[in-house]
């Protein structure tokens, strides 16, 4: 899996996971990588599988979040998180966006 992705064979790496994960979850994790790549090429549907399926549904909240995309957003994290894991994101999200700018000028 890590060359694959290494070697940005997406499709490749995504195969070989879908097909060992059941007997390794641990390359589950390798989706993560896979996702971070489509959300930069812009395709969030693809992504947010890719999060999913690493079991990191904050990381497609956050990056729906990113692009302003709040609907998507709360779908993800209504359907794939708990209650307080929501609560959770939504306020570190709301300290970070109020905390000071520091400027060095």
């Amino acid at each position: 899996v890590d060359s694959a992705v290494s070697a940005e064979l997406w499709t490749k790496a995504i195969q070989i996971i879908d097909e060992n994960s059941e007997r390794d979850p641990s390359l589950l994790q390798s989706y993560d990588p896979i996702g971070a790549h489509y959300e930069h090429a812009g395709h969030f549907t693809y992504a947010e599988q890719c999060y999913v399926k690493a079991q990191l549904p904050q990381a497609a909240v956050l990056m729906y979040m990113r692009h302003s995309m709040w609907d998507a957003a709360h779908m993800v994290a209504t359907t794939h998180m708990s209650t307080q894991q929501i609560s959770d994101l939504y306020i570190e999200q709301a300290e970070q966006r109020e905390a000071p700018k520091v400027s060095f000028t």
